[in-house]
């Protein structure tokens, strides 16, 4: 059984320092590619790229980085990938836990009987002295992972780390808040094509998680079944605002919208803390245009995540970039992490 090494998000090993490295955020709809360098301990972005997923695999088995464009090529790349089956639950304990057993793990998450198909692996996310600590806990399905690094095994970059996005987009988060005093209480809905994710930070703590099975496919896909259009065709309204689609996207939301806020509900009641904004993230680039829409279901004020506003931006990086960046978020996340972001 491999155990997945969660140290690896910050360091690839403590001897060899990175200073160049390509993010690189997989779905099923898109690729985004973010090449972040450290230079003096300062990091910065000089290119970014967000290809369909279809041009960059044309081929069953066939190699992502195998069609890069050369200045994208870096010598390692961190890949965040949106998995569909990987069980990820956030553990609070009364007193210091530094580490957790293999056996503890699977049978947290669910996967004793199946442990074999999985890679086991655990974080901590927070403590208070020796009274209290947070730890985060994952199983990476082993068939997802051997399929994700099969996308880099010929060419350069090389897969040097392998994660799930909602991952990366938690140390994205706590990258954005570097330098800043204080954030306040803040929740963030990762939104992946097949899933999504609720973190609910007390600045950088993250205090809690839940991850839904349901994504932006299955937003486009019912306003789709209800207008009588297709998938394509909604993404192309919303994208242009080409005419009023807000009764529609309100009744496919509203279902989502509650759970989030029973969760929101009892996150407040449990910590005795104020939520006082929700963020979204992901890679599709429709999500700004359902800000409005969300907002119709919560109190907090709801805005798109920016992930940029601690690093320079080389000129000419970015496309839109002012429109468009919090595609990147999770790209930059997992980047940041190899290159070690502490």
């Amino acid at each position: 059984m491999n155990k997945f090494d969660f140290k690896k998000i910050k360091f690839l090993n403590k001897k060899q320092a990175l200073t160049d490295v390509l993010g690189v955020h997989l779905t099923t709809d898109v690729v985004v590619f973010l090449r972040v360098k450290k230079t003096a301990g300062v990091f910065s972005i000089s290119d970014a790229e967000i290809f369909d997923y279809g041009f960059m695999v044309k081929e069953k088995g066939e190699c992502i980085n195998s069609r890069l464009p050369a200045y994208m090529k870096s010598k390692y790349a961190a890949v965040a990938y949106a998995s569909e089956n990987s069980q990820i639950k956030l553990l609070s304990f009364p007193r210091l836990v530094e580490s957790r057993s293999e056996k503890q793990i699977a049978a947290d998450l669910g996967v004793t009987e199946v442990v074999d198909e999985y890679r086991l692996g655990h974080a901590s996310v927070g403590s208070e002295g020796k009274s209290e600590s947070s730890i985060i806990e994952i199983a990476l399905p082993v068939s997802e992972v051997e399929m994700v690094n099969g996308y880099f095994s010929l060419h350069m970059p090389a897969a040097s780390h392998i994660s799930i996005s909602h991952l990366g987009l938690m140390n994205a988060y706590d990258l954005s808040l570097k330098g800043k005093t204080s954030e306040g209480v803040v929740a963030v809905l990762n939104l992946e094509p097949s899933n999504t994710g609720l973190f609910v930070f007390n600045d950088s703590k993250l205090i809690f998680f839940r991850m839904f099975r349901t994504g932006m496919d299955f937003f486009t896909e019912e306003i789709a079944r209800l207008m009588g259009i297709s998938t394509a065709t909604v993404n192309g309204i919303i994208c242009e605002n080409a005419f009023d689609v807000s009764n529609q996207v309100n009744e496919t939301l509203k279902p989502f919208a509650h759970q989030v806020n029973l969760c929101l509900d009892f996150v407040e009641r449990k910590e005795g803390v104020v939520i006082g904004g929700i963020k979204l993230a992901g890679c599709s680039e429709t999500i700004s245009e359902f800000v409005g829409e969300f907002q119709k279901f919560f109190i907090p004020e709801v805005s798109m995540f920016d992930p940029f506003q601690s690093f320079e931006v080389l000129d000419g990086a970015f496309k839109n970039f002012d429109e468009k960046r919090w595609r990147y978020a999770t790209a930059l996340g997992v980047a940041i992490g190899l290159l070690g972001g502490e």
